[in-house]
């Protein structure tokens, strides 16, 4: 090998070797580059596990809305339930909202949503508010704030209705009406009322409809119960300060109770109150109230009436166990030997 051959051969390993240099040098700062991410993922968790942690958690799924057939009695309630289908589910998006409402829609509702045109879905689509009013415009023609007004106006608290009932049904109408003012409504709520509990709640003078409506239901309830809880005390009881149960002590004068008779809503009288006493007492194990065992006389309450004897000759005859009717013993009234009907058995 001359020189120029040697030359030849030496420059070709240096170039060899210049080439491997930087082949090894790009290997390494690729697994500098990989050693780098494997840090850098150590010290922050991935993208998607942090969108995984920021996210909401599971939530159980609610009763699905009813359908809607068209009833202009039943639109008002029906929106109020997808309303709240939007809410628990978190739906703010117009495009979804409808899709979800037209997925209910049955009978002439659907036949409505069917037939429209392309267009007007697509900008119906674009606004709940604008697809509520256009269902309202086709199935509610009569407005229902004007209809739910004429049914207050008429909504009054029948006889065997309790105050719940009322609240109930008056709660139901005053949705349709939402601009109705705080003193019209205080106003409505208490002319449908009966004549007891009306009275009454006027006294108290409500000044909002929550107030009024949570003092009618208080008095109902009072009401109802001392009506329950007065049957077997016989009306004998204590006193007490009616101020500490936060009524008045003029509340209504004893003489009442029979004009209140059969009201389970009336206001509680005094004597009422005493009934109730005496029913707390018995519940605790105190003697007011407290009634006898079964099959024996209730001596707290005298003896039974029997024509021809007075009171302590029918006491006489129950301490010693004599006949009602002879004033002998070893036999009951049923079974004494002068009743008419065991004469003529004789």
């Amino acid at each position: 090998m001359d020189n120029a051959q040697f030359q030849a051969a030496m420059q070709a390993m240096q170039q060899q070797h210049a080439a491997m240099a930087q082949q090894n040098n790009a290997v390494l700062a690729a697994l500098q580059q990989q050693l780098a991410a494997a840090q850098l993922a150590q010290q922050q968790p991935p993208l998607a596990a942090a969108a995984a942690a920021a996210a909401p958690p599971h939530r159980p799924k609610i009763p699905a809305a009813s359908s809607y057939s068209g009833s202009a009695t039943a639109l008002d309630g029906w929106l109020r339930e997808m309303q709240q289908q939007f809410d628990y589910y978190r739906m703010s998006a117009d495009a979804e909202q409808v899709a979800m409402a037209t997925a209910q829609l049955r009978g002439p509702a659907l036949d409505w949503w069917s037939t429209s045109s392309e267009d007007s879905k697509t900008a119906l689509a674009a606004s709940f508010v604008q697809f509520s009013q256009a269902l309202r415009t086709r199935f509610q023609p009569v407005n229902s704030a004007k209809l739910a007004r004429r049914a207050l106006d008429a909504l009054v608290q029948g006889q065997r209705q309790s105050v719940h009932d009322y609240i109930s049904a008056f709660r139901r109408l005053l949705v349709a009406v939402p601009d109705m003012s705080e003193a019209d409504r205080v106003h409505a709520f208490a002319r449908g009322l009966r004549g007891a509990v009306q009275t009454r709640l006027l006294e108290l003078d409500p000044q909002t409809l929550n107030a009024a409506i949570e003092a009618a239901a208080r008095i109902g309830s009072l009401g109802q119960y001392a009506a329950s809880s007065s049957a077997g005390t016989g009306g004998n009881g204590n006193a007490m300060d009616l101020s500490v149960l936060g009524l008045d002590s003029h509340t209504q004068a004893e003489s009442d109770v029979a004009a209140n008779d059969g009201d389970p809503d009336a206001p509680v009288t005094r004597a009422e109150f005493r009934q109730l006493l005496a029913a707390m007492q018995h519940g605790r194990g105190g003697g007011v109230g407290k009634r006898p065992p079964f099959g024996r006389s209730d001596r707290s309450r005298g003896p039974p009436k029997v024509q021809g004897l007075t009171p302590e000759q029918v006491k006489q005859r129950l301490d010693q166990r004599l006949c009602f009717r002879c004033g002998q013993a070893g036999h009951r009234q049923t079974a004494c030997p002068q009743n008419p009907a065991e004469k003529q058995g004789n």
